[in-house]
């Protein structure tokens, strides 16, 4: 039967089932099922005591697409063509989201709006967090996670000025580098997350300084406008060399 033959039947159905019916102001039941000309379930709308929910099966029988609703909240999901979840944007009391899947049933992506702004999320194929994301008050942050699920970078802009910060693996901050009003700063650290190192360049001029363990400047770099000097520390702070 071609589409034509096929819409054609359809509207002698409906003049036969308007010329005998009278038309009902109102229908109620628990639950519709609309099936195909093969008696196959392609659609479902029913109510549960958990709420509504309606469904949308393929000529195989798998579940392609839902909406729901429950006190929770809204939700509307579409599945593959084997009937695992591909997309759900869901609307909860603490604000809407949006997941997709892989065909491994992973969480590749996710995003939220939460209270405090909204965040994205990107995962890799074991569905561990990879990069997120977020716009808050501050201003936008953006981090990224190792296969641990540790934070290994994190990109910001305040009101202050744009930073980054590096981690290693057990969390320890071993680098940062910040803008703000008074010029622009690179600091590197040790394994226990102290300064060894700094470098900046703020409105006199360039410097470079060398910490010890301790904390205290053992050597000092400047370019200040015409002249330029080195100076080198001992361990309490006095100065045993420089030039000029």
């Amino acid at each position: 039967m071609t589409t034509e033959e096929r819409v054609e039947a359809l509207e002698r159905e409906l003049a036969e089932l308007k010329a005998g019916l009278s038309v009902a102001s109102e229908i109620r039941a628990n639950r519709f099922i609309v099936a195909d000309e093969n008696g196959e379930v392609r659609a479902a709308l029913a109510m549960t005591k958990d709420g509504s929910g309606l469904s949308l099966q393929d000529e195989n029988g798998k579940i392609r697409a839902v909406v729901v609703v429950t006190k929770d909240g809204s939700g509307l999901g579409l599945q593959d063509e084997n009937g695992k979840a591909s997309v759900w944007l869901h609307a909860y009391k603490d604000g809407p989201m949006l997941r997709l899947w892989d065909e491994n049933g992973k969480v590749r992506s996710e995003l939220n709006l939460e209270k405090d702004g909204p965040m994205l999320r990107l995962s890799d194929e074991e569905g561990k967090p990879r990069a997120g994301l977020g716009m808050f008050e501050k201003g936008p942050v953006l981090s990224l996670w190792d296969e641990n699920g540790e934070v290994r970078a994190t990109v910001a802009v305040t009101e202050d000025g744009p930073y980054l910060t590096l981690t290693d693996e057990n969390g320890e901050v071993r680098a940062t580098l910040d803008v703000d009003e008074e010029g622009s700063g690179l600091r590197l650290m040790n394994e226990n997350g102290e300064v060894r190192a700094g470098l900046g360049v703020i409105e006199e001029g360039p410097g470079l300084v060398l910490m010890d363990e301790t904390g205290q400047i053992r050597a000092r770099l400047r370019v200040i406008k015409d002249r330029s000097g080195l100076r080198l520390m001992d361990e309490n702070g006095k100065v045993i060399w420089q030039a000029p």
